[in-house]
């Protein structure tokens, strides 16, 4: 055996391995329970959200749908119409949802009531009761309401008077 090298390499020993594959595992279970944290959180934060865009739409929506308007009556407590020159839309307000209806009907996933209205002052027998004031309650984790006040013009409301004598 003369000539004849030994040559040694270098190893981890089978326990230097098992406790390198032990603490990988405790390090990748417990970034995996981050993870799953993470993403629930993701989910619940993407649902509040959609509900909050639900319902800043639905505002902005009615906002300028009452403020563009001609005239506003109140059918009964959930029901408002709201007349313009050329057509009207109609508000169904209930505690699960808002349908909006001009030619298409549109659903806003938003609880909410109506609250507070206010009539003007209207002296003509024949008239339907114009609404001057509105308060819509949005119902929720937090509740919060819309505030809105409607006037008229002296000119359109003696248009309205005109419109009734004349019927």
């Amino acid at each position: 055996m003369i000539g004849k090298r030994i040559y040694s390499l270098s190893s981890f020993t089978i326990v230097e391995v098992a406790v390198v594959l032990l603490l990988s595992a405790i390090i990748v279970s417990m970034a995996y329970g981050v993870y799953l944290n993470f993403m629930s959180d993701v989910i619940v934060f993407g649902k509040k959200n959609d509900k909050f865009q639900d319902i800043v739409f639905f505002e902005k929506k009615f906002t300028q749908d009452f403020k563009q308007s001609d005239y506003i009556y109140a059918i009964n407590e959930s029901d408002l119409v709201l007349k313009f020159e050329s057509n009207e839309v109609y508000y169904h307000i209930n505690k699960e949802n808002v349908l909006r209806r001009v030619s298409l009907t549109d659903t806003f996933k938003v609880k909410c009531v109506l609250t507070n209205l206010e009539f003007l002052k209207h002296y003509n027998a024949n008239s339907k009761p114009l609404l001057s004031s509105i308060q819509i309650m949005i119902l929720g984790s937090d509740t919060f309401s819309i505030n809105l006040k409607k006037q008229y013009t002296i000119a359109k409301l003696l248009l309205l008077e005109s419109a009734y004598d004349s019927l």
